[in-house]
Formats: C-alpha cells, structure tokens, sequence
C-alpha cells in the first residue's frame, strides 16, 4: 500500500514499526525497489535522509541497510552524474548511474513525502530528516555537483 493512500498507520505500524519497501524507480534495475529493500521503512528513509545530507557535503557517502546485511551507497561521478548502489557483499550488488541532480530530487521528493504523511498520520514531525533530504540542513554542499 502506498503511504499516500493510508488514512491511518497499517497493523505493525500502530507499535512504531512501517514494514515494507521503498520504491525509487530509478533505471533498470531499479536499485531501491520492492524486491531490493523490504525492510523497516521509518529506518530506511531516515538513513536515506542522513546519506543524501553527507553526500552533499563531501560528494560520496554510505550507509548500512536496516535489517539486512549490506549497505547504500551514493557517490558523485564526474559530468553531473551520481552512482546509487546497493551492496549486498562484495559480489553481490545493483548498481545504478543517473543525473546526480535528477537522482537527488527523487530521493528528496520521496522521503519529503514520505515523512509529511507520516507526521500527519503520527503527530510526530521529522523536520531534520525533511532538512537533510532538501539540503537545507546548513552544512556543506547544498545541492548537486557543478
């Protein structure tokens, strides 16, 4: 179920917990998707959030996946261009290469919605999160690579 459908939180989520996935389609293969990350979905935004405000000040940045072994990763490469990855192992990875300015409104258009619903559906507001998806968390770089 999409989180903008939801008039209130499903089952598991009324005890804090959102299961499911995040669906980004970005490029084939999508790298977050619904087969890529089902997990605890709150988690996977807020660090989402933090990895999109650190990629920004320093053009690369990783973090580990909730509930899963492997981690995101996101780094800029030169041209405008930013490589989202989803490392499983060393082996096993999906990997994606995108307009780094196209790739980091997606991931803020999200997670800004994402997060609006869900401190409509809560009252409780995740305005740092918000802040770091849209790059208004003060620090560093404030937008994409030139």
């Amino acid at each position: 179920m999409d989180i903008a459908d939801c008039a209130e939180l499903p089952g598991s989520a009324k005890s804090g917990l959102v299961e499911g996935s995040i669906e980004l389609p970005f490029g084939v293969p999508a790298v977050i998707g619904r087969t890529t990350l089902d997990t605890e979905v709150v988690m996977m935004w807020s660090d989402i959030a933090s990895l999109v405000a650190r990629y920004r000040e320093a053009g690369k940045a990783t973090t580990s996946l909730p509930d899963q072994p492997g981690e995101l990763r996101l780094e800029a490469i030169p041209g405008g261009l930013a490589r989202l990855t989803v490392a499983y192992s060393e082996d096993v990875s999906l990997t994606n290469v995108a307009g780094e300015e196209d790739l980091l409104s997606a991931l803020a258009l999200g997670g800004v919605a994402f997060f609006e619903k869900l401190g409509e559906l809560t009252g409780r507001f995740h305005d740092r999160e918000i802040d770091q998806l849209t790059g208004r968390s003060g620090a560093g770089r404030t937008g994409p690579s030139t």
